[in-house]
């Protein structure tokens, strides 16, 4: 909990350096991976506009077998978003998505919020098109200022 919890403090201060600094020393020290510590570190990569970490993390979970949530993926796809990543953004979106346990009822939820982070990296990295399939294929779910 004391490593999440400076991790998050971390992201709100924008030291992003120091919150994966936080998220290395919590892997090494033999406690067991979870999803809030991970999330936490997402949040600080995506303030930091840190898409490759923020992809790793992603990878992370899944090693451990931890199901990102709506946070951690719209920090993950934000994180893409900022660098103007949007062929990234839409990989870890749809990877994670379709190939997850999580229920339909959460896999909706998931697609909502993080899909005005992909619309966000699609206008970032001028794909207007992709930006506009993407709307269509949430049917509308993205806000329409994200794209």
């Amino acid at each position: 909990v004391s490593f999440t919890a400076a991790m998050s403090a971390c992201k709100s201060a924008s030291q992003w350096r120091i919150a994966l600094s936080l998220m290395r020393s919590f892997q090494h020290s033999g406690l067991p991976m979870d999803a809030f510590a991970c999330s936490a570190a997402m949040s600080a990569c995506e303030k930091g506009r840190l898409w490759s970490q923020a992809l790793r993390l992603l990878y992370t979970m899944h090693r451990h077998e931890l199901e990102p949530d709506a946070v951690t993926m719209t920090a993950a796809v934000g994180a893409c978003a900022s660098a103007a990543k949007w062929e990234k953004a839409l990989l870890a979106l749809f990877t994670v998505t379709d190939h997850s346990s999580i229920t339909v009822a959460g896999t909706a939820k998931l697609k909502g919020t993080a899909l005005n982070a992909a619309c966000r990296a699609c206008r970032l990295g001028s794909s207007w098109a992709t930006a506009f399939a993407l709307l269509k294929q949430g049917n509308g779910a993205p806000e329409l200022a994200a794209c």
